[in-house]
């Protein structure tokens, strides 16, 4: 479900991590355009392809940060080892024409996740470093809407590591593996199955709470010319632990999705941060 806002963040670290730097513009604006093709919910057969095009903002201030590292976040205790971020997460609508294992059932409409998240750096990222190593600690509320009415879809928890490793003064690789925990109403909103619902293929289930999912990602992230940058990834999920994987609408054990885009950057500060603020 994430695969739409990993998107758009790839786009962002396609130009902006540079270990190499020794001093970065407070502010950069570009624009991106990508493609992704992924599951329609967790544990689907089913894939769908997307095209996004997208403005692209980074703000990298004493306090306050934007940027390749994942979304807003805040620094404290004035330390480049731990950092505050709000992590999200996101399932675009679909109905049964999309997904013939719920066919007869009624649509899916957005669904959304947002919450707080811890960082602690292992090893921060530094000019001096080629590489980086860091855990991610997040919690999020669930909701889900069609507009009119939202209800909440309770909680996700997804402790996450991940690396950069400079492989070049061209090339960036980012890899990433996480496990989701959810509760019992966050995964019901994909693999409940209520009486009205059920036929001969389709028995009724109610989902409990537990391991959501396993996820692994490695992306590549190459600089061209000026302002330019392409990259390119895959994520990999795992759901054969999965606390609902009997779920006649849990269809995969196992998911794959592809990322790829380009991304330019016309714009940035004069004020630069110094090394250590980066």
């Amino acid at each position: 479900m994430k695969y739409l806002l990993l998107l758009c963040m790839q786009m962002s670290m396609a130009q902006v991590y540079r270990l190499n730097k020794k001093a970065m513009p407070v502010w950069e604006l570009g624009v991106g355009v990508g493609y992704a093709n992924f599951a329609y919910y967790p544990g689907s057969s089913k894939q769908r392809s997307l095209i996004l095009p997208v403005p692209l903002f980074v703000y990298r201030g004493k306090y306050l940060r934007a940027d390749e590292e994942g979304g807003l976040r805040g620094l404290f205790l004035d330390s480049n080892k731990f950092e505050i971020n709000i992590s999200s997460g996101v399932n675009l609508p679909f109905n049964e024409d999309d997904t013939p294992v719920r066919k007869g059932m009624n649509e899916k409409e957005f669904f959304f996740e947002i919450g707080p998240g811890f960082i602690y750096h292992f090893i921060a990222k530094d000019k001096r470093e080629k590489c980086s190593l860091s855990f991610s600690l997040n919690t999020r509320f669930a909701l889900s809407s069609d507009f009119k009415d939202t209800r909440g879809r309770g909680f996700v928890f997804n402790p996450q590591l991940y690396s950069w490793a400079k492989l070049s003064q061209k090339v960036t690789l980012r890899n990433s593996i996480g496990v989701t925990f959810s509760t019992n109403k966050h995964q019901a909103f994909f693999y409940d199955v209520q009486s009205e619902f059920v036929n001969s293929q389709r028995s009724f289930y109610k989902s409990k709470t537990g391991i959501f999912g396993v996820n692994a990602s490695s992306f590549a992230i190459i600089g061209l010319t000026r302002g330019w940058s392409v990259f390119t990834g895959l994520s990999y999920a795992n759901y054969s632990n999965s606390a609902n994987r009997l779920s006649p609408l849990h269809e995969k054990n196992h998911t794959l999705a592809f990322v790829a885009g380009v991304s330019f950057w016309f714009a940035k500060s004069k004020v630069l941060q110094s090394p250590r603020e980066i």
